[in-house]
């Protein structure tokens, strides 16, 4: 199958289509799923492997974040709480847990983790994290997503719902009109990428996390997310999307200490380079992936990129897997850029 569209209404994505068969049938992808939405209109497609439809359920990997950000701001600023409120009430902290904030958590400057050492202060007992000695979260950062395995137990304290629940069918299904979409218990290994398939060799050099990582659904309910983001920001100032968005200091992947030159939102960079060269200034959004080692060391496959454009009234989200593929890989942002030409032409830009 290569480059169909389906829609509720009829919303034209010709150059993208157009793209995703260039993709597959020069062999730089096995597969290419994309989505878009713009108004009351959406569609959805895909090229690639036979039997693969565009509606089909993918996992998002890490551009699942912003929708497990998102539903614990909803969840603590429902419940009168601040991401910078101390939320050691709300979880099982012992009692040598220093302060602790949801935008630390939230920003990787918490620094809960496995314990390594003796010398890790044991901070939490359910699930059971610690963090480095003399850890100050003001100067300290590191890109460790464990922390957040806090969350479902603060959602469940502050709503009294699984963490499952409310996330899919609170946030997703009934604000964001996104159903379809599960949280994996057990990410796949290889996320149904080929090129692993051929290659048992590889292995995984980060483990999938299933509050992290564990989202999975339809790219159109990725896209009704970021539709529904863009619309809050505008009805609703000052609320979850706004604090979502919010800049804050992080780390850089792969350094520990706080960035010099990578600003973040509450959960997520956004866009690398590559893509932002070929948004609107305005667009926000982010991407995950499975990064993988090979003997010419870590790369990425099976991309997932999803965000918003503002000012055309869009949101877009593209998934594709295949070829082995280079960390600042020009693939998927050759897709974004075909989907933002095409949101451009809808948008009468």
């Amino acid at each position: 199958m290569a480059g169909t569209t389906t829609g509720r209404q009829s919303l034209l994505l010709p150059q993208a289509a157009a793209e995703a068969a260039r993709l597959v049938a020069e062999g730089e992808a096995g597969i290419v799923r994309y989505a878009a939405a713009q108004g009351a209109k959406s569609a959805s497609g895909a090229a690639g492997l036979a039997g693969t439809g565009a509606s089909a359920a993918v996992d998002w990997m890490c551009a699942g974040k912003p929708v497990i950000a998102y539903a614990v701001l909803q969840a603590m600023t429902s419940a009168g709480w601040t991401c910078d409120d101390d939320i050691r009430p709300l979880i099982a902290a012992t009692p040598q847990c220093p302060k602790l904030t949801m935008r630390e958590v939230l920003t990787y400057r918490s620094g809960l983790n496995r314990r390594t050492t003796d010398e890790y202060v044991h901070c939490t007992t359910e699930p059971d994290l610690a963090r480095p000695p003399n850890w100050n979260s003001s100067v300290d950062a590191a890109y460790w997503t464990v922390g957040w395995e806090i969350i479902p137990g603060l959602i469940g304290t502050l709503t009294g719902q699984d963490f499952e629940t409310y996330v899919t069918r609170t946030v997703l299904r009934e604000r964001f009109n996104a159903p379809g979409v599960v949280l994996r218990r057990e990410v796949p290994r290889y996320f149904n990428d080929p090129a692993w398939k051929r290659n048992p060799d590889v292995t995984r050099v980060f483990p999938a996390d299933e509050v992290v990582s564990g989202l999975s659904g339809p790219l159109a309910a990725l896209c009704n997310f970021y539709q529904g983001i863009c619309s809050e920001l505008a009805e609703h100032p000052g609320g979850p999307a706004e604090l979502l968005l919010s800049s804050n200091q992080g780390p850089d992947f792969g350094k520990l200490g706080i960035s010099t030159r990578r600003r973040w939102a509450l959960g997520f960079p956004s866009f690398t380079k590559r893509i932002r060269d070929c948004v609107p200034g305005d667009a926000f959004g982010t991407h995950g992936g499975v990064l993988i080692l090979v003997p010419e060391g870590p790369t990425w496959s099976t991309v997932c990129v999803a965000g918003a454009l503002p000012g055309y009234g869009s949101s877009f989200a593209v998934m594709m897997d295949g070829l082995l593929c280079q960390m600042k890989d020009p693939r998927y942002a050759s897709i974004v850029a075909a989907l933002v030409k095409d949101l451009e032409h809808g948008a009468g830009m």
